[in-house]
C-alpha cells in the first residue's frame, strides 16, 4: 500500500513536469530553493575603456563570488550598453583588443525580451524590490569583503521574499529571471583584485595588434599618464573632484622619488608621458625637463590612439604612474608588467582632517589594503 502511494505519487510528479516541458515553460521554486539556483547578472555599461573595464570586471567578481562562496554554479553576464555615441565605438575597441569579450553581446540587455523579463521581475518581486536588486545603488561606498558580501545576502533575502511559488518563462527565453544590476562601482576594484587579479588578467589579456607599432615602453624608466580631467570635462570635472597636480606639482614630486631612489642618477631616467591631448600633456614634460630630467618625452597622441596607449601602459616593465581616479590608470596598473605602478591622489585642503564615511582618515581614491604579497610590492598609493 505505502510502495503504491508512492508509486501515485512519483506520477504525478513526472507528469506535473512533462506537461511544463510540454508546454513550452520552465518553473523554477524559490520557496523550496536556498539560494537560487540561477541568477542573471546585468551589468551596465558606461563611459569609455577603463569606466567599461571596471563595470564588467565587477560582474565577473559577482559571478565568481555566486560561485566560490554561494555555490551558484551557473550565474550568466549580460551587457547592457548606454544610451549615447560612445557606446559603439567603445564595444568596437573593447572586442578588438580584448579576445575573450569577443563571445560577449553588448546589446543583450537593450532587447525587448529584456524588457518583459524586466517586467516580468516587478510583478513578481513588487517594484520597489525590483529596483533594489542593484548591487550598487548610487552614492554607496563599499570597499571591502564585508560590506560586499552584506550587500549579497540582502539580494538573495529579496529573492527569496517573493509572494509568488514560482518563476515562469517561455521555453525559448534567451534571458532567464531573476536578473541583479552590476552598476559601476569603482571603489571595489581593490578589493576584487586583491581576490581574482590572477583572473582579471587572463580575462583581459590583450591582442597583439592593439599595441602600437610605431614607439615602445620597453626602454622607458617611467611612463607617465596624464588624464587630463581639467581639458576635458572643466565643470564636472571641477564639480566632482577629479583633479591632477599641474605640471610643476608633478614634476617636483617625481624629482623627489628619484632623488631618493640614485642621487647620482635620476636625471638620467627616461620618462615617457602620454595621454589624450598632447597641447595639455606637453607642459608636464617641460617641467620635467627643468627639474633635470633631460630624457623626458612627449609619446605624441598621432602615434598612439587610446586603446595603443593603454597597451603602452602596460607593456612597460619598470614602472608606471597616474592619477588614481583614473580608472584608465587604474587597470593599466593592475593588468600591466610595470615593477611598479604609482597612483597618486590629491590632499585638498577641503580633505585636510575629514574622515571617510567609515570613520577612517581619507586614503588616497580606490586605495585598498591588499593581502596580495604581489599586488602590495607592485601598487604604491600616493598622497600628495
Amino acid at each position: 500500500s505505502n510502495k503504491i502511494k508512492q508509486w501515485i505519487l512519483f506520477s504525478i510528479i513526472f507528469l506535473v513536469s512533462f506537461l511544463n516541458i510540454y508546454l513550452g515553460s520552465t518553473t523554477i521554486s524559490f520557496n523550496t530553493i536556498t539560494p537560487p539556483p540561477t541568477i542573471t547578472i546585468v551589468v551596465q555599461l558606461g563611459g569609455e575603456m577603463g569606466n567599461h573595464l571596471s563595470r564588467i570586471a565587477f560582474g565577473y567578481a559577482l559571478k565568481w563570488i555566486l560561485r566560490d562562496d554561494y555555490h551558484i554554479p551557473s550565474s550568466r553576464i549580460i551587457l547592457r550598453h548606454q544610451d549615447n555615441s560612445k557606446w559603439s565605438k567603445t564595444q568596437q575597441s573593447m572586442q578588438r583588443c580584448f579576445p575573450n569579450l569577443r563571445k560577449l553581446d553588448f546589446s543583450k540587455g537593450n532587447t525587448n525580451e529584456f524588457d518583459q523579463r524586466w517586467k516580468q521581475q516587478e510583478g513578481l518581486l513588487g517594484k520597489n524590490n525590483s529596483a533594489s536588486l542593484l548591487h550598487y545603488p548610487q552614492g554607496t561606498f563599499c570597499d571591502d569583503a564585508h560590506c560586499i558580501h552584506s550587500h549579497m545576502k540582502e539580494l538573495l533575502a529579496v529573492l527569496r521574499r517573493t509572494n509568488k511559488s514560482s518563476w515562469t518563462m517561455p521555453k525559448n527565453a534567451t534571458i532567464t529571471l531573476p536578473f541583479i544590476f552590476a552598476g559601476q562601482c569603482p571603489q571595489a576594484i581593490g578589493y576584487i583584485n586583491d581576490r581574482y587579479n590572477e583572473r582579471f588578467r587572463a580575462l583581459f589579456q590583450l591582442d597583439p595588434s592593439c599595441c602600437s607599432t610605431a614607439t615602445s615602453s620597453q626602454d622607458d624608466d617611467l611612463v607617465l599618464h596624464v588624464r587630463s580631467f581639467q581639458h576635458e570635462m572643466p565643470k564636472q570635472g571641477k564639480r566632482l573632484h577629479y583633479q591632477e597636480l599641474s605640471p610643476t606639482q608633478l614634476a617636483t614630486q617625481i624629482s623627489s622619488l628619484y632623488n631618493e631612489k640614485n642621487n647620482d642618477e635620476f636625471k638620467n631616467q627616461s620618462v615617457a608621458v602620454v595621454g589624450r591631448f598632447d597641447d595639455f600633456v606637453q607642459p608636464y614634460v617641460d617641467a620635467l625637463r627643468q627639474e633635470g630630467f633631460t630624457k623626458a618625452r612627449l609619446v605624441p597622441s598621432s602615434l598612439m590612439d587610446g586603446e595603443e596607449t593603454f597597451c603602452f601602459l602596460q607593456e612597460n616593465p619598470s614602472e608606471t604612474m597616474g592619477v588614481s581616479i583614473s580608472t584608465f590608470a587604474l587597470w593599466a596598473a593592475y593588468l600591466g608588467k610595470a615593477r611598479t605602478a604609482r597612483l597618486y591622489s590629491i590632499h585638498t585642503e577641503k580633505t585636510k582632517g575629514m574622515q571617510n564615511i567609515h570613520g577612517k582618515d581619507w586614503q588616497p581614491l580606490y586605495s585598498y589594503n591588499f593581502t596580495k604579497q604581489r599586488l602590495k610590492e607592485k601598487i604604491k598609493w600616493e598622497f600628495y
